[in-house]
């Protein structure tokens, strides 16, 4: 700590009054800006006070809290245009910053983002002259202080100008090369990681210190660990936590003490190369008809108390991150793939959850109970949907599958039923498919798999959502504070940018802010196999699932009370959510604060915001290297696309079979003029009229990649008028635009559903 922080301390300790006391009369009802003079005396504080207050004061402006008003006095920043926020950049050098635990956003254009680098909180002064001629039409801004920096290093490639050294940053969002002072024992051309120094003058360049040496750029088998790098991932446990969780037990006083399910029959259903299987279940019928289902969780609390060393590495990585070729664990793999891990024909601890399900689909009773349970079939999905599909050869093939086969059966009509309710009940749902990339030793795509979802995927997904809901009605009847798994209605304006959207495509989308009509859109946009052209733009108009200690409901998935209480092993707030109903199961009191959870959720929203960045940042990467190699070799892919954007130089496309996206410059459009129709979205050509707009198909090889910048550009290899027509609707009912539920890719689609 510097003295002079020291000093400042020091007097604010002397200081009869707290931020709280200043705040309070920055928020009274007929507060005018007030000088120093004025607060001391507003405060009730003697003159003597005047160097204390001023270094509280003082304080609060470095923190963004409270602002100095030209020749006006203090003020709250919400109360003069000014937001606090965390900023994220895209390709292009814009930015956005949002409000943390609040829906405001605001944009900032390239070039008045200040010194602001990636997830740093900033201050931005709003500007109110006017509002953005965009789509979303979202406040505009300039950021004039970062108030704290997100990271102090990056990764990126080291380059030579004709005096000096400089590293090219690897992620596209870091638009600024950072000059170095040397090589720092790495060759030009080596990714390197850097130690940023201090950077205050946007008129200037940043700078750093060369620290690590990675390795070459081009070679494959390092992108994993440039992005470990990159995102500041944690790697190896410390010794502690690895010898406490080497240390777990099971003692025989504690199978004891839970309600003994070993003799029922209880089974999981995993991707077929899972280690940590955090769920199972069972179901059984009942004599008056209804079903009784039960979810049994892997009871980690049992083994990560709270404040425990195990507890704090936890708390620091928030959720284990899933990269194509290696997986980052929550937890040591001693207790993700071993105690934790409800692998079959062993004694495992779990947290169960009972629910009484009618034919329709409603459920009528829950129960919970600390468990002890043996699993007794380990299924993969593969395996489980050969199962509900009667494949005898594939059954066979499994030992004891055979005699099971009539209760998948049955687990599949009951997931059935909660899945036509939930959607009757306004459940959104858009059909994204994912791909899984095989990646060899050598860094390089081996293959390429289209993940897709089927029954066996949807019967696991339904019955997660239920226990979820069901866990948080319970906690929330019993008046418990939780994290909450929230995701809040989209802006009305945005929504209305969207259906003029839609309707310029023929879509007759109607008033979107009606549930009915979204859900309308959606089958529409699915039947007409255009999903691959509107889902960025659907996705676009909703909000991003986080994590609250509010409970305002999900709008995605139409519940309004869900939480996260299916994977603790992978999921920090699970954990969490498993403490709270373990206290209420034990008669105990509430494990945590409001205060607490609310800083719980941030932190976790913002391991997930890291982990979805990083898994999209290795995806690209890989996909990237698979089309340059396709380049440099010569044998050139033909690829069916669509169209996703249009803009006066050319059409944006989107590449299903290994969802990629690039570019066809408008000079590539066949030998024509073509003139873009902002309105309509469209580029036609004068002569051929041939025309391109959102969901127009095309066949597509690749043209040109940069690797380092992430970019792809396409030929067209036959004119849009050969390839098929777009399918037409029949229906007379207004399409509907999708629904979302949540951006980005994770073991819970692994899990059979997307990250809700």
């Amino acid at each position: 700590m510097s003295k002079n922080k020291k000093k400042k301390n020091a007097l604010q300790k002397d200081l009869p009054i707290s931020r709280a006391n200043v705040i309070a009369v920055l928020d009274a009802p007929d507060y005018q800006p007030l000088n120093l003079a004025g607060m001391l005396e507003a405060l009730s504080l003697p003159a003597e006070s005047a160097d204390a207050l001023a270094n509280l004061i003082g304080g609060m402006i470095d923190d963004g809290i409270v602002v100095k008003l030209k020749h006006k006095g203090f003020a709250r920043t919400t109360d003069a245009d000014l937001l606090i926020g965390s900023i994220s950049f895209t390709k292009t050098g814009h930015a956005f910053v949002a409000e943390a635990n609040s829906t405001r956003e605001v944009f900032v254009p390239s070039g008045r983002t200040h010194t602001a680098l990636p997830g740093d909180k900033v201050l931005v002064r709003i500007d109110r002259r006017g509002r953005r001629q965009q789509p979303d039409k979202l406040a505009e801004g300039d950021v004039i202080r970062v108030l704290e920096r997100n990271c102090r290093s990056i990764v990126g490639t080291l380059r030579k100008a004709t005096k000096w050294f400089y590293v090219e940053p690897m992620q596209a969002s870091f638009k600024h090369d950072v000059m170095v002072p040397g090589k720092g024992g790495a060759r030009l051309g080596d990714r390197v990681l850097v130690s940023l120094n201090d950077w205050e003058d946007p008129r200037q360049s940043p700078g750093g210190e060369i620290i690590d040496v990675i390795g070459p750029a081009d070679d494959p088998s390092l992108d994993t660990l440039s992005v470990i790098k990159a995102f500041n991932l944690p790697e190896a446990f410390p010794p502690q936590v690895v010898e406490q969780a080497q240390s777990a037990r099971i003692p025989k006083k504690e199978i004891e003490r839970r309600r003994d399910l070993r003799k029922k029959f209880i089974f999981t259903i995993d991707p077929k190369d899972a280690k940590d299987f955090d769920d199972a279940i069972s179901l059984e019928k009942a004599r008056d008809g209804n079903w009784r289902l039960g979810v049994h969780i892997a009871d980690v609390s049992y083994f990560v108390s709270r404040d425990s060393e195990l507890d704090r590495e936890a708390t620091k990585r928030g959720t284990s991150v899933y990269l194509p070729d290696t997986v980052i664990p929550m937890l040591p793999e001693q207790l993700s793939n071993g105690l934790c891990s409800l692998r079959p024909d062993e004694d495992r601890l779990a947290f169960s959850v009972f629910m009484t399900i009618n034919r329709e689909g409603e459920i009528l009773r829950t129960t919970f109970a600390e468990t002890v349970i043996r699993s007794q079939l380990r299924l993969s999905y593969e395996q489980a949907l050969s199962a509900l599909d009667g494949d005898q050869k594939a059954i066979s093939a499994v030992p004891g599958l055979a005699k099971r086969v009539e209760l998948l059966q049955q687990a599949n009509t009951v997931a059935g039923a909660l899945r036509r309710r939930r959607f009757s009940t306004g459940a959104l749902e858009m059909h994204i498919p994912e791909v899984k990339f095989k990646i060899g030793s050598d860094g390089r795509i081996k293959d390429i798999i289209l993940l897709t979802t089927d029954k066996a995927h949807q019967l696991i997904e339904e019955f997660m959502l239920a226990a979820n809901e069901a866990v948080c009605r319970e906690l929330t009847k019993r008046g418990r504070l939780l994290i909450h798994r929230i995701h809040e209605e989209p802006d009305p304006e945005k929504l209305a940018n969207l259906e003029e959207t839609l309707q310029m495509a023929g879509f007759e989308a109607g008033d979107l802010t009606l549930r009915r009509n979204l859900q309308h859109v959606l089958r529409e946009i699915d039947r007409t196999n255009q999903g691959h052209a509107w889902n960025g733009a659907v996705l676009r108009a909703f909000k991003r699932a986080q994590y609250s200690a509010q409970c305002v409901g999900h709008y995605g998935l139409g519940k309004s009370h869900y939480c996260h209480f299916t994977s603790p092993i992978r999921r920090y707030p699970d954990l969490i959510v498993h403490r709270v109903l373990k206290a209420l199961a034990n008669r105990g009191k509430p494990p945590y604060s409001r205060e607490q959870l609310t800083e719980t959720a941030l932190a976790s929203s913002r391991c997930e915001d890291k982990a979805v960045e990083a898994e999209r940042e290795i995806v690209d990467m890989k996909k990237i290297r698979f089309f340059a190699e396709q380049l440099e070799g010569g044998d050139l892919e033909e690829y069916d696309a669509v169209v996703i954007d249009v803009r006066n130089f050319g059409v944006f496309i989107f590449i299903p079979a290994v969802q990629a996206q690039g570019m066809i410059h408008v000079s590539e459009l066949r030998d024509d003029f073509f003139d873009f129709n902002p309105v309509r979205m469209e580029l036609k050509g004068r002569r051929s009229g041939e025309s391109y707009s959102i969901g127009t198909p095309v066949k597509v090889v690749i043209a040109k990649v940069d690797v380092e910048r992430r970019l792809m550009d396409f030929f067209p290899v036959r004119p849009a008028a050969e390839q098929a027509k777009k399918p037409t609707r029949t229906s007379g009912r207004p399409p509907i635009r999708p629904g979302k539920k949540e951006r980005g890719r994770s073991k819970s689609r692994q899990r059979g559903g997307r990250r809700h």
